[in-house]
């Protein structure tokens, strides 16, 4: 007992020399035991879980990475294993030219956390200002007001390093370069360096609301932020950090009007075709967290559409009328033959069938484009997809 009194009086006493506070010295003696246990298969097991397109993506990614660590801890608890480490939440924002948030702290160029604001109300979020948008609109206003987790450790350079989720990534925007998606590989390696902890995330969830990842009415970062997390997964590999798993989550198909249903169908069965189709999720289980974050968004936006879906508030779609196949080309209303069809992608019934609110997408006259119909059971869901297998088909 002795000799283990000495070793730690000494090691304090290093410390003290070193300038190193009492917690820096058993963050390192901690990531030493992680660097111990890895060998041996022991490591903690982190996630790494981004919205993105911005906008309503940060809130569900927020909920959903609430549920996958809860899910994770249960299945660690009594088992032999590193236990659930680091759970990192983040969305995705095109580089603005008017610079940072105030307050906002750098975790590395191009990354940052924001700072919370527990002040701010509907009203003053959801103003509409002379450019006609709300207040909230190309800010990250809406982060702010999500809840924060901090995370302290070692990163994967080996350096120890501090911030809170939500994180912000900023990719640059690509329009107008074809084939580049808004990043360089010096930025992932970075990303990796200083956000990774020292043995990786050994999951990497990408969340989209509505499904426009696979394409829809207006271009959106949701492309280029899955490829941006495919790089960082990739960058991984490299660095022989292992296979992570790597994984795309649509919510609530089509509740963001930028698909029609039997559209987004058609593009559902290539990935169940292909063995990309996961599983899914109920809304019901990440409800309790998302209603968190909800409060100050206004009931068009898409986390509302969902939620109401599941209280049956929204109207239902007669049942004696034909659910037609159309989809919005070059801002106009395209018809197709409507399938008869009785079950979806996947093997769902075609029933149960809901209108969607109206959203902000205008035809080429400026008239609005026709509502979405959906079952309830797409806008009240979860479906996860294998990312890698994605990849390849869209």
């Amino acid at each position: 007992m002795g000799d283990v009194q000495d070793a730690a009086a000494k090691t304090e006493a290093a410390a003290a020399q070193a300038g190193e506070d009492s917690e820096a010295v058993e963050l390192r003696e901690e990531q030493g035991e992680r660097k111990k246990q890895k060998g041996m298969g022991m490591a903690p097991s982190n996630m790494l879980v981004v919205g993105l397109g911005g906008g309503s993506d940060a809130q569900v990614a927020f909920a959903l990475a609430q549920v996958r660590r809860e899910l994770a801890e249960k299945e660690e608890a009594g088992c032999l294993g590193g236990g659930v480490g680091e759970v990192v939440y983040a969305t995705c924002k095109w580089a603005s030219s008017r610079g940072l948030p105030e307050g906002a702290k750098v975790v590395t160029e191009g990354v940052f956390s924001v700072e919370p604001k527990d002040d701010l109300t509907f009203e003053y979020l959801n103003e509409k200002l002379p450019s006609g948008l709300p207040r909230w609109v190309g800010t990250t206003l809406m982060e702010a007001t999500i809840p924060q987790t901090p995370h302290k450790f070692v990163n994967n350079a080996g350096e120890e390093t501090s911030f809170t989720s939500p994180m912000v990534v900023e990719l640059e925007n690509p329009k107008g370069k074809a084939g580049w998606f808004g990043f360089t590989d010096e930025f992932v390696s970075r990303f990796v360096d200083q956000v990774a902890p020292e043995n990786g995330f050994h999951t990497v969830v990408g969340v989209d609301t509505g499904g426009d990842v696979v394409g829809g009415m207006e271009d959106s970062r949701d492309r280029c932020m899955l490829e941006f997390l495919r790089a960082v997964v990739q960058e991984q590999e490299k660095r022989g950090l292992g296979s992570a798993k790597f994984e795309l989550v649509i919510n609530g198909l089509c509740v963001d009007g930028e698909n029609y249903f039997w559209q987004m169908n058609r593009k559902m069965e290539q990935l169940v075709a292909a063995g990309a189709f996961v599983g899914r999720t109920e809304l019901a289980m990440v409800r309790p967290h998302l209603e968190q974050v909800v409060h100050l968004m206004a009931p068009t936006k898409t986390p509302w559409i969902m939620l109401n879906a599941l209280d049956k508030k929204l109207d239902a779609f007669p049942k004696d009328a034909t659910l037609q196949d159309i989809e919005v080309v070059d801002d106009k209303v395209v018809e197709h033959a409507s399938p008869c069809a009785g079950v979806d992608a996947f093997d769902n019934p075609v029933q149960d069938l809901v209108v969607l609110p109206a959203r902000h997408h205008k035809l080429g006259n400026g008239d609005p484009v026709p509502q979405v119909v959906v079952p309830r059971l797409w806008a009240t869901s979860l479906f996860s997809f294998d990312a890698r297998q994605f990849a390849k088909l869209f």
